[in-house]
């Protein structure tokens, strides 16, 4: 489109519904290596080392969370932008009345 843009709104759904995914792996794979790093810490005993791997778990596990919350609200502000295309693809194909526009219209 020389003169704008193409927004295809199902393509921002399944890219939100892949941030989701996303996140959802990494809260797993989050897991997976707080249960790995506590592994070692209850390896080695008490002590330093112990707690420098505990301190590393709660750090990863911030970091983690952070991570995944910021593709959570990734998601919805993609989400969001896809409904507010469609709103207004549909309501400014409303007031050319006859007129049909590909991909606008009546659902």
């Amino acid at each position: 489109m020389p003169d704008g843009f193409d927004v295809r709104p199902e393509q921002l759904r399944r890219g939100a519904a892949d941030l989701r995914a996303d996140a959802d792996g990494l809260d797993d794979a989050g897991l997976s290596v707080g249960a790995a790093v506590d592994q070692v810490s209850g390896a080695v005993g008490w002590g330093p080392l112990a707690g420098a791997a505990s301190e590393l778990a709660a750090q990863f596990d911030r970091a983690v969370q952070a991570i995944r919350a910021s593709l959570l609200d990734c998601a919805g502000a993609v989400e969001a932008s896809s409904a507010q295309y469609v709103t207004s693809d549909e309501q400014a194909g409303a007031g050319l009345g006859s007129v049909l526009i590909p991909g606008v219209g009546p659902r």
